[in-house]
């Protein structure tokens, strides 16, 4: 019989989910990817259909729940009706995943097992205090309290044989209600296991020194990052099976790149649409393949309205700028400054900022800059620094007032009298008048 891994992918992208895919595909044979999927783009779509995934739409009236409660809804469905194909599951993250190996092979022999995974802290401690909460929010601060000491239990890793994950499928999906905005599923594991609420004959505990599964987030925090022959080591200088959370820490994530991420990208011209387009340039440029970039993004997104596009924009601009230059890159750095200025609209201040900060950096490395971007990048840099100075930051707002005087544009009276307002404020006397004069002269 085959094994089964379960997981979901609501708003995700090829990118984030390729390593998840391609390691599970590597070392998990005779085995079927089941992922319950929602808004996600034709590429996305196609790439996943194209690794064998099975994709399975998230119901209509789950889609605005909680996805880490809701999903217990639709494992239970699922394993109700196709469950008796398959002999071992893992119901596991997606995102922040990867294998190392075959997890089934190591626990095959075990008969009606539930495996799950312990984290680094207790329930109760100062790091990650949301099991916790959860926990006396569900159950009681008695019941919290009394269970505090145990290790935590992660519910995104999750493997048994069918019976096994049925009985906890159908126990979570009652507890774990799917309209709540708290993470009541780990609580509710936690819960379920350590007041032995599970009729389950052998429940296996993984831990971060010596168990199959990794989970690396507190674990890595404090102990030492061990990288042996392309694979994450865990506490004993093993490799788990499976790696949980490996996204919280750069060089984790620079290891799984290498290994796991397509380097002979090729567009997909039957994905044109504007998403896909998107996906399908963060590809190319962590290729390295910057003429198909150009390519893509000249062809499909130049002049278009990118409104609502405005983060992407920056992410695949962001990525151009760290680019050595080459004609293809300034070619694309160029598109991008000319249509960045039409897709901001009702950006939070932290992108425009981060805009500005590209823009700094686009300006000091001596590359090309048109003069549109430079009047669209003063434009934001002066809302930042009218908001900071609404807010008394007025050493920040200074510095802000510098950069667009650095940008060589045209200033006008409101940008002068901000400035006089601003110095006043800093005991620059001399320099206020100075800005309120040439306010005055507009």
């Amino acid at each position: 019989m085959k094994n089964l891994v379960m997981g979901t992918a609501a708003n995700y992208d090829w990118y984030t989910v390729e390593p998840f895919i391609r390691s599970c595909k590597k070392h998990c044979e005779n085995t079927d990817i089941v992922l319950f999927i929602d808004n996600i783009s034709n590429f996305t779509r196609n790439a996943l259909i194209g690794e064998g995934v099975l994709l399975v739409q998230i119901p209509a009236e789950l889609k605005n729940f909680n996805i880490v409660n809701s999903r217990w809804i639709m494992y239970k469905i699922f394993l109700e009706r196709y469950g008796g194909n398959y002999r071992q599951i893992f119901l596991t993250d997606v995102r922040d995943v990867i294998f190392q190996g075959n997890l089934f092979t190591k626990l095959a022999e075990i008969p009606n097992y539930l495996f799950c995974a312990t984290e680094q802290e207790n329930i109760k401690n100062e790091k990650e205090t949301l099991t916790y909460d959860c926990m006396a929010h569900l159950f009681g601060s008695d019941v919290a309290e009394k269970l505090g000491d145990k290790k935590i239990i992660c519910a995104g890793t999750i493997a048994g044989t069918l019976n096994e994950v049925k009985i906890l499928a159908d126990k979570m999906a009652v507890i774990a209600k799917p309209n709540s905005q708290l993470g009541d599923d780990q609580a509710t594991l936690n819960y379920l296991v350590y007041e032995n609420q599970l009729d389950i004959e052998n429940f296996i505990e993984s831990d971060c020194e010596s168990g199959f599964i990794l989970t690396s987030g507190l674990f890595h925090a404090v102990n030492p990052i061990q990288i042996q022959n392309n694979k994450i080591l865990r506490g004993d200088s093993g490799a788990p099976a499976v790696v949980h959370q490996y996204d919280r820490y750069p060089v984790f994530v620079e290891l799984v790149d290498k290994i796991y991420r397509d380097k002979d990208f090729k567009p997909n011209d039957a994905c044109t649409d504007t998403r896909s387009i998107f996906e399908q340039l963060t590809f190319a440029l962590h290729a390295d393949k910057l003429d198909d970039a150009h390519k893509l993004f000249t062809r499909y997104l130049f002049g278009n309205d990118l409104n609502g596009y405005g983060n992407d924009l920056v992410k695949i601009f962001e990525m151009v700028l760290s680019k050595n230059s080459t004609l293809a890159a300034e070619l694309l750095s160029v598109s991008i400054q000319g249509t960045l200025p039409s897709a901001v609209a009702g950006l939070e201040i932290q992108q425009v900022m981060k805009i500005c900060s590209l823009a700094d950096q686009l300006l000091k490395s001596g590359r090309l800059v048109i003069p549109q971007f430079k009047n669209s990048v003063k434009d934001m840099l002066f809302f930042v620094a009218q908001r900071l100075y609404d807010t008394s930051q007025f050493e920040q707002c200074v510095n802000y007032l510098n950069f667009i005087t650095a940008l060589n544009v045209p200033l006008d009276a409101n940008f002068y009298l901000l400035q006089a307002k601003v110095y006043r404020e800093t005991g620059r006397k001399a320099e206020a008048l100075a800005a309120y004069s040439k306010a005055l002269n507009f």
